[in-house]
C-alpha cells in the first residue's frame, strides 16, 4: 500500500518543479523580448513600457487604500467595493470606445457588460453587507499580516513582466498570440503563488496567534492553480443552477443539479479554507477536514453566501479598472493605436496586485470561521456566527 505522505511529497515536489520551469520560461521570454524590443525598436518599446510601468507602480495606490480602509473601515470598505468596481469598470469601458479600434471596441464591450454585471450582484448583495462588515472588523481586530509587503513584491514583479510583453507588442512575430498566452500565464501563476503563500501566512498567524505558518512552495504552487480552478467550477455550477431555475425543464435542470453535485464534492476536496492547515496537513486534506467541521458546525450556508470573497474580488476589479484607465489614458492622448493592449495589461497588473494586497483581510476572515466550525463553544468567539446561523435558518435564506 502506497503511504499517503509520500504520494503529497511527489505531488508537492512536481508543482514546485513545473513552477520553477515555468518561472523560468517566463524569465526567458521576457528577456528576449525586452532585449530585442530595446535594440530594434526602441523608440516604440518606450512608448508601450512607460505607461504600462507607471500602472504598475500607480497600482500599489489603490491596493494600499482598500487593505486600510478594511483594516478601519470595513464597512465602508465593502461598499466602496460594491459600487466603485462597476463604476470604474464602466469608465475603462468608455475610454476603450474612445479608442475606436476593433480590440478597443471589443474590450469595451466587455467591460460594460462587465459593470453592468456588478452593479446587478451589489443590489442582490446589499442586504448581506452588515454581516460582511461584522466578520471582517471582529476577524482582522489584533491580527498582524503580509498584505502590504507581498503587494510590494507583486507590483515590482510586474513592472519587469511589463518589459517583456512592451518588447513582444514592438513586432509582429508569427507566434505572438502563443507568446502572449505564455506571458499572460506567467504573469498568472506566480502572482497567485504570491497571493497565496501570503494567505498561508497570514492565516496560520490569525488561527493559532503565531508567526510559524510554513508552508513548502510546491503544496503553495499546487493551491495556487486548484483554488482559482475550483472557483471557476463552482461559479459556473451556480451559473448553471440559476439559468436552469426550477424543473420547468426537467433535463436543463438535472444537468445543473448533477454539475452542482460535481462541483460540491471538488469543492469538499480544494478550497481556500484549506489554507490555513495547509502547512500540518497538506492542502487536501486540510480541505477536507475543513470542509467537514462547516458541516458539524452548521455553517454550509453561511459559507456559501459569505460576501468576503465577493469583496476582494470587486477590489480586484476596481483596482485593475483604475490602473487600466491610468495606462489607457496616457497612451490615448499621445499614442491612440495602443491603449487597448495598454489598458488590458495595465488591467492585470492592477487586479493582481490588489487581490495580493486584500489576502490580509480574506485571510483573517478564513481563520475565523475555520477556528470557529472546529470549536464553536469556546468563549474566544463572540456571538457573531451564531446569530447569523440562526438568521439564515430562521429566513431559509
Amino acid at each position: 500500500m502506497s503511504n499517503p505522505h509520500s504520494s503529497n511529497r511527489r505531488w508537492t515536489t512536481l508543482f514546485k518543479l513545473a513552477f520553477f520551469a515555468h518561472l523560468f520560461v517566463t524569465s526567458v521570454l521576457v528577456a528576449f523580448f525586452a532585449i530585442r524590443g530595446l535594440i530594434f525598436s526602441s523608440h516604440r518599446f518606450s512608448r508601450f513600457y512607460l505607461p504600462l510601468l507607471a500602472s504598475s507602480l500607480f497600482s500599489a495606490l489603490p491596493a494600499s487604500a482598500f487593505l486600510f480602509c478594511a483594516l478601519r473601515r470595513p464597512s465602508a470598505a465593502i461598499k466602496a467595493a460594491m459600487w466603485l468596481a462597476p463604476f470604474m469598470s464602466l469608465s475603462l469601458g468608455l475610454l476603450l470606445l474612445a479608442a475606436g479600434d476593433p480590440p478597443g471596441l471589443a474590450l469595451a464591450a466587455v467591460s460594460v457588460a462587465s459593470a453592468l454585471a456588478q452593479s446587478l450582484y451589489g443590489c442582490w448583495a446589499s442586504p448581506r453587507l452588515p454581516f460582511a462588515a461584522d466578520v471582517l472588523s471582529t476577524a482582522t481586530r489584533g491580527c498582524g499580516g503580509a498584505g502590504a509587503g507581498a503587494a510590494t513584491l507583486a507590483a515590482l514583479y510586474a513592472a519587469v513582466w511589463a518589459c517583456g510583453v512592451s518588447g513582444l507588442a514592438t513586432e509582429g512575430y508569427r507566434l505572438a498570440p502563443l507568446f502572449v498566452l505564455a506571458l499572460l500565464l506567467g504573469l498568472a501563476w506566480p502572482m497567485q503563488t504570491i497571493r497565496t503563500v501570503a494567505h498561508v501566512a497570514v492565516s496560520g498567524t490569525a488561527y493559532a496567534g503565531s508567526s510559524d505558518a510554513r508552508v513548502s512552495l510546491g503544496a503553495a504552487c499546487a493551491a495556487s492553480v486548484a483554488v482559482p480552478a475550483v472557483c471557476a467550477v463552482r461559479g459556473a455550477a451556480r451559473a448553471m443552477r440559476i439559468v436552469a431555475g426550477g424543473d420547468a425543464d426537467e433535463f436543463l435542470f438535472s444537468c445543473a443539479d448533477c454539475f452542482s453535485g460535481v462541483a460540491g464534492q471538488i469543492v469538499a476536496r480544494a478550497n481556500r479554507w484549506g489554507l490555513v492547515h495547509i502547512a500540518r496537513k497538506g492542502f487536501v486534506r486540510a480541505s477536507v477536514e475543513a470542509w467537514e467541521a462547516f458541516g458539524r458546525a452548521g455553517m454550509g450556508r453561511l459559507i456559501e453566501v459569505d460576501l468576503t470573497s465577493s469583496f476582494c474580488f470587486l477590489s480586484g476589479v476596481a483596482g485593475g479598472a483604475l490602473s487600466g484607465i491610468v495606462g489607457g489614458a496616457w497612451v490615448l492622448v499621445v499614442h491612440k493605436e495602443l491603449t487597448a493592449g495598454v489598458s488590458a495589461y495595465a488591467f492585470l497588473i492592477g487586479y493582481f496586485v490588489t487581490r495580493i494586497a486584500m489576502v490580509w483581510p480574506q485571510a483573517c476572515v478564513t481563520a475565523y470561521y475555520v477556528a470557529y466550525a472546529e470549536d464553536p463553544g469556546t468563549a474566544r468567539f463572540d456571538s457573531t456566527i451564531s446569530n447569523r446561523i440562526r438568521e439564515l435558518q430562521a429566513s431559509g435564506d
